[in-house]
């Protein structure tokens, strides 16, 4: 499993991760409309550094907290064009192959790469709306699994 993205790695203790902003108000409201609902404890969102990942820039970190760890690591990089989406879905694709081996899932003619570990999982997909072509990674730790569990199983 890939733990460790640019500054920050998955487990970190939240208060030794570097230039991260807590979510406003306002941000929470959004991610909350866009179904990121803050559902573990005590979990929180921040925006991170941009970084590099795969030899490649992103221009959008963002983190998410629980119980004072971080658990998930997001990176997206827009574009105004198709075909560099593209490349830089394959990109990763090959590089965390390598990193780790072949994906879990690829459903036929989607542009979604699963890996699934025990350590966690790294969900990678393109996405294309309004003219702007998006590439996203979440790298998740299994250190939510025990929450996890006890929310499907409501209590």
């Amino acid at each position: 499993m890939i733990k460790e993205i640019g500054r920050y790695f998955l487990t970190q203790e939240i208060d030794r991760a570097q230039g991260l902003k807590e979510f406003s108000d306002e941000e929470y409201f959004m991610a909350e409309n866009l179904g990121m609902k803050r559902t573990l404890e005590d979990e929180k969102m921040f925006n991170g550094m941009s970084l590099e990942f795969a030899s490649i820039p992103w221009e959008t970190t963002t983190i998410g907290s629980t119980k004072g760890k971080i658990y998930k690591i997001c990176l997206q990089l827009n574009s105004t064009s198709k075909k560099s989406a593209k490349k830089v879905l394959n990109t990763v694709v090959k590089f965390i192959n390598k990193e780790i081996g072949r994906y879990n899932e690829h459903p036929f003619l989607s542009n979604k790469y699963i890996w699934d570990t025990p350590e966690g999982n790294i969900i990678l997909y393109r996405m294309s709306r309004f003219n702007t072509h998006s590439v996203n990674i979440f790298f998740t730790s299994n250190l939510i699994q025990e929450q996890m569990l006890r929310l499907q199983e409501g209590t």
